[in-house]
């Protein structure tokens, strides 16, 4: 059985009652901004991984897929 994604949109009402709100912003950074997350001992952040893996990728851009096409 799998489950389906109806509507991925936020606000999410059970992220909005149970999240934490510093929490929650430092995973939004770490998801949508390109640079160094300190907590992480200055790792790249996850952003910045996804758009260019191994500085010569990017993940997120699908062109090259073949998989993808129609």
């Amino acid at each position: 059985m799998t489950a389906e994604v109806q509507n991925a949109a936020l606000p999410d009402a059970i992220i909005e009652k149970h999240k934490v709100q510093a929490e929650y912003d430092w995973m939004v950074r770490n998801f949508t901004v390109q640079g160094e997350v300190p907590e992480l001992h200055h790792e790249n952040s996850y952003a910045s991984r996804l758009y260019s893996y191994m500085g010569q990728k990017n993940q997120v851009d699908l062109s090259d897929c073949k998989e993808m096409r129609p």
